[in-house]
C-alpha cells in the first residue's frame, strides 16, 4: 500500500522511494508547526483560517447628550481568539419631513461622534465624528434614505461608516470592548446609533500572540465658518487634539476630512452631497467653501511642514474617499500635528455654512 506523509516530520525515505508521495503541508499546518507570533503569521491566519463573526450592538440617543453600548452585546461568545478586521458606525433616524423633489433633511456622520475603548486602552482620543474614520467607498450613497409615499410623511434616515482596521486587531475572551455615542445636538431628534465589529475566530490551533495591534484616532473639528461673513476667518487646532496621547509610536495610515454643510446652520446636509443633494460640493452659485474659499495648512510637531501656503480642503481630501493616505508615517508619542484653517473673504450668494473636521488615523502596537 503506498503510504503518504506531510512534508513536514516526514521520515527519511527508504530504499523504494517509489512508495512514498510527499504532499505540500496546508497553511493551517504550517502555522500550527512553526508556532510563530509574527505580525505577518497573524494576518495569514486572518485571512485564510477561522469562521466569519460578526458583533453588534445599538443605543439611542437624545440631542446633545451621550449613551454607552451595552458591553455584553460586544463580548466575544467564543472561547477562542477572535481577530477583529471591520469596525461599523450607523445612524438611524426617523425625520418628519416635507420631501419635496428630494430635498430632505439628513443627520450626516458629522452628528454623531464615537468613543471607543479596548478594556482601559484607547482607540479613540476622547469622541471622533462616526465619518472620519475609513476612506469613504462613495460619499452620495452613505446615506441610505427609504421610500417615501407622498410629501408629508415621516422618512427613515440611516447613515453607516466603516473602517478597515489598519491591521487586525486581536480580540480574546477576556477583553471587552467599550464604546459610547455623543450626539452633537446639531439637529434636535433622537437617533439609534449602531457599533459593529467584524472579523474571523481563530482555529484552535493558533497560539495566542505575544502583542496586538490597536487603531488609533483622533480628531478635531472647527467652529462654524460661513460665507454670510465678509472678512476673512481662521481656526486652528492646538498641541492636544490632533495628538499621540499614548506612550507607543503611532503609524499613521490617514488624515480625513469631511465638511458639514448647511443653509441654515443646523447641519442637515451630508459631506456626500450639495445643499440640494445633487453633487459633490455646493451648488445653485454659492461660494464652494471645500473647493475655493476653506483652505488648509498642515505642520507638525517638529516643525515639518505637510500643505504649505495653503491648500484647499477638497484638494488635501480626496474627493472620492475623504482621506489623504500617509502609509505608515510615524508619530512619536506626545507628536501632533497642527491643521490651521482659512476662509477666505468673501460672501456667496447666499448664507452657506460649515464645519470641518479632521481626524489622524494610525495603528500602535501593544505587548498581551
Amino acid at each position: 500500500m503506498q503510504q503518504r506523509y506531510r512534508g513536514f516530520g516526514a521520515p527519511s525515505l527508504p530504499a523504494h522511494p517509489e512508495e512514498f508521495t510527499l504532499v505540500r503541508p496546508t497553511t493551517r499546518e504550517i502555522i500550527a508547526l512553526t508556532r510563530k507570533n509574527t505580525p505577518a503569521e497573524m494576518d495569514l491566519a486572518t485571512s485564510y483560517a477561522g469562521r466569519p463573526i460578526h458583533l453588534t450592538g445599538s443605543t439611542n440617543i437624545n440631542a446633545n447628550s451621550s449613551a454607552s453600548i451595552n458591553n455584553q452585546a460586544l463580548h466575544s461568545p467564543v472561547a477562542g481568539h477572535i481577530m477583529l478586521q471591520k469596525f461599523k458606525f450607523g445612524a438611524l433616524i426617523n425625520w418628519p419631513s416635507r420631501m419635496q423633489n428630494g430635498d430632505y433633511a439628513a443627520f450626516s456622520g458629522g452628528a454623531v461622534s464615537v468613543q471607543v475603548q479596548l478594556n482601559d486602552q484607547p482607540i479613540t482620543k476622547g469622541f471622533v465624528p462616526i465619518w472620519n474614520f475609513g476612506r469613504s467607498i462613495n460619499p452620495i450613497n452613505e446615506q441610505i434614505p427609504n421610500a417615501v409615499t407622498n410629501s408629508l410623511s415621516n422618512v427613515n434616515i440611516y447613515d453607516e461608516f466603516d473602517f478597515d482596521l489598519p491591521k487586525p486587531m486581536l480580540y480574546t475572551p477576556s477583553d471587552q470592548l467599550n464604546v459610547s455615542f455623543q450626539h452633537n445636538g446639531q439637529q434636535a431628534i433622537t437617533a439609534t446609533v449602531r457599533f459593529s465589529a467584524a472579523g474571523r475566530v481563530l482555529p484552535d490551533s493558533f497560539r495566542r500572540p505575544t502583542s496586538r495591534h490597536l487603531p488609533y484616532v483622533a480628531s478635531y473639528t472647527t467652529k462654524t465658518f460661513s460665507t454670510a461673513l465678509a472678512a476673512a476667518d481662521f481656526d486652528m487646532s492646538t498641541e492636544t487634539d490632533l495628538y499621540n496621547a499614548t506612550n507607543e509610536i503611532i503609524y499613521l495610515q490617514r488624515l480625513s476630512g469631511r465638511l458639514n454643510l448647511s443653509l441654515t446652520g443646523s447641519y442637515s446636509n451630508t459631506d456626500g452631497g450639495s445643499l440640494a443633494n445633487t453633487g459633490a460640493g455646493i451648488t445653485g452659485g454659492q461660494d464652494d467653501l471645500s473647493s475655493d474659499l476653506l483652505t488648509l495648512t498642515v505642520l507638525s510637531a517638529h516643525g515639518d511642514v505637510w500643505v504649505p501656503n495653503g491648500a484647499t480642503f477638497r484638494e488635501v481630501f480626496s474627493p472620492v474617499t475623504r482621506t489623504w493616505e500617509l502609509d505608515n508615517q510615524e508619530l512619536l508619542p506626545g507628536d501632533y500635528v497642527i491643521a490651521n484653517f482659512t476662509k477666505a473673504a468673501g460672501a456667496g450668494g447666499a448664507a452657506v455654512y460649515a464645519q470641518a473636521s479632521v481626524a489622524l488615523v494610525g495603528v500602535r502596537e501593544l505587548s498581551v
